[in-house]
């Protein structure tokens, strides 16, 4: 998730390879909302300066400063399910994966304090039509319901639980 602010100028991306320039900029996007962890305060013009492009250039990928804070957003959950996903596979019990999953994802939220505030409490994050932020329920309703199974949790519904 990190990325360090360019310093000299940037090299344009061989031609077919626009999708090179959108990572960027959603990468650059994920590291200034960690810092400033507020989505308001971000704007397409200061993404473009710091990867040293110009504003036309992120226009390109993105019509507005929120569509720019979603591709982020998703980005930012992408890698929690990573993460969660990674901790819980070296684990064979389902209470012992469904701990480590959610140490896994308050881990990454600590070390993404910034990132974790955009994505739960920003005025993009109450935008209808994510469907991405869903696939961390799901698995962790999910996980719980394996604990169920196994006996190691009480029945009932999985997302209450």
């Amino acid at each position: 998730m990190d990325s360090e602010p360019r310093t000299s100028p940037r090299r344009p991306n061989a031609r077919g390879q626009g999708e090179r320039l959108r990572a960027e900029i959603v990468a650059c996007a994920v590291r200034l909302l960690d810092e400033l962890a507020d989505d308001e305060a971000l704007s397409l013009r200061a993404v473009a300066r710091e990867l040293s492009i110009s504003p036309t250039s992120v226009y390109l990928y993105f019509p507005d400063r929120d569509a720019l804070v979603l591709a982020a957003m998703q980005s930012c959950h992408d890698d929690m399910l990573r993460t969660a996903a990674g901790a819980e596979a070296d684990h064979e019990a389902p209470a012992e994966r469904l701990r480590a999953r959610i140490l896994a994802q308050a881990l990454w939220a600590q070390g993404h304090p910034g990132l974790y505030k955009v994505m739960h409490e920003s005025r993009a994050s109450r935008r209808p039509g994510m469907p991405f932020k869903e696939a961390l329920l799901t698995r962790t309703a999910e996980a719980v319901q394996e604990c169920m199974d196994a006996g190691t949790a009480p029945s009932g519904d999985p997302l209450t639980v």
